[in-house]
């Protein structure tokens, strides 16, 4: 069964979630499944940086410890991309959970109806509608699905979506993606009374629930800071005033607390300048406050003297375009050193708060909004007017892994194309 599905293998996510955080998310989205009578699909929609992911994935795992989880999909996770991984990726993980729905999908799938088994109303309709008609669970079951939009092609799932909320099913569907046009207009054709839907409101739409939790988590990550500086630093450092500056800085946007105190916690072989400097920098908004491509900028700006070096292109091209988190040597036997280069290892330490570095010791960017960074295409939030210039002159230079080596696993990223 696994080899005629094929599918998806890749999606654990590493997220960063404080406990106790999204409370009134959480309820609610807990209501909706506890209901017997409710809503069979939840959308929950946000701006990037809003925190989806990490509330999808922990829902995920909320679930998985009740019973109820269905099936955990993202398709940010590894770059999975191919809309026709989706359904059949579902129907695997329900075979998984009952046995007489495995038996029938091994049926099908050794019989001529595998020929269609990459068509995804074939896929909708025979390997779930079928499925979860003919067969039942002991409770209700939730799928959990994150970053719809990151698919190449949403507009081929979104017709099965909205067939999927007309059906009476013991399963119901959590969905996470940015408010885009496509998804938005036809999640919003859908009749109320089949889809509820929760947005995550930034800029001058953020709770204050949501500024209570980014408190949190800015108050977490400076005693972490302060705690590496015993001798120098109190515990209650930087103090009141300066995280309620973070908080509003934020703007609700949970991506921009986590770079902003990555930055601060760094090192000045990193920025150029001192702890106290770097943590003036954040709460005065320097770095662009509630404004995430600004924030990588300004963070580029202190850390690098100029983008267009060869060097910074294809480290940072490297990273960027590669599938799956890539190690240190592989950058830089990439980036056209046949050993590793000091001065690779430089520049990733200068992109330490955009990137995250694995216990494996391999990079992967940090957020898909610093790859969008290089692209920008008009989302919220005031760029200068040299970002263009800028993410031009650092952009157009970078090398793919894709065009050095042809097996290299590279990404045909949404909003950009590799270089040829």
């Amino acid at each position: 069964m696994e080899e005629k599905l094929q599918p998806s293998k890749h999606r654990e996510r590493d997220v960063q979630f404080i406990k106790g955080t999204r409370a009134g998310v959480f309820q609610e989205v807990y209501d909706w499944i506890d209901n017997p009578n409710g809503r069979n699909l939840m959308w929950l929609s946000g701006s990037p940086g809003s925190g989806k992911s990490a509330i999808a994935v922990t829902l995920a795992k909320k679930l998985l410890e009740r019973g109820r989880l269905a099936s955990s999909f993202s398709f940010q996770c590894s770059r999975i991309t191919d809309p026709t991984l989706f359904w059949r990726t579902i129907a695997y993980d329900l075979a998984l959970c009952n046995t007489d729905i495995r038996r029938d999908i091994i049926n099908l799938v050794n019989s001529p109806a595998n020929a269609f088994v990459n068509d995804i109303d074939f896929q909708f309709q025979e390997l779930i509608m079928n499925m979860l008609k003919k067969h039942s669970f002991t409770h209700p079951l939730i799928i959990v699905v994150d970053a719809l939009d990151e698919c190449d092609s949403p507009n081929r799932l979104l017709k099965t979506l909205q067939d999927w909320t007309q059906r009476s099913l013991l399963c119901k569907l959590f969905l996470t993606s940015r408010p885009e046009q496509d998804i938005e207009r036809s999640l919003s054709v859908i009749d109320k009374q089949h889809t509820l839907r929760i947005q995550l409101g930034t800029g001058a739409r953020v709770t204050s629930e949501t500024n209570n939790d980014i408190r949190r988590l800015v108050e977490r990550g400076m005693s972490d800071i302060s705690q590496q500086y015993p001798d120098s630093l109190q515990p209650d450092w930087p103090g009141l005033e300066a995280i309620e500056a973070i908080v509003k800085h934020a703007a609700g946007l949970f991506i921009w607390v986590t770079t902003a105190l990555k930055y601060i916690e760094g090192s000045e072989e990193e920025s150029g300048c001192g702890l106290t400097d770097r943590l003036e920098q954040v709460i005065s908004g320097q770095l662009k406050a509630g404004d995430l491509y600004g924030l990588y900028l300004s963070i580029l700006d202190q850390s690098f003297n100029q983008y267009s070096s060869p060097l910074f292109q294809k480290v940072v091209g490297t990273v960027l375009f590669s599938k799956a988190p890539v190690s240190f040597r592989d950058i830089c036997y990439l980036s056209g050193q046949a050993r590793p280069d000091p001065e690779v290892e430089k520049v990733l330490v200068k992109l330490r708060s955009v990137l995250l570095k694995g216990q494996d010791g391999t990079y992967s960017i940090h957020h898909k909004s610093f790859a969008d960074f290089f692209d920008y295409g008009g989302m919220p939030g005031e760029i200068p007017d040299r970002h263009d210039e800028t993410k031009s002159s650092a952009y157009s230079g970078m090398s793919t892994p894709c065009n050095i080596i042809p097996s290299f696993q590279c990404i045909q990223p949404k909003y950009f194309t590799c270089q040829e």
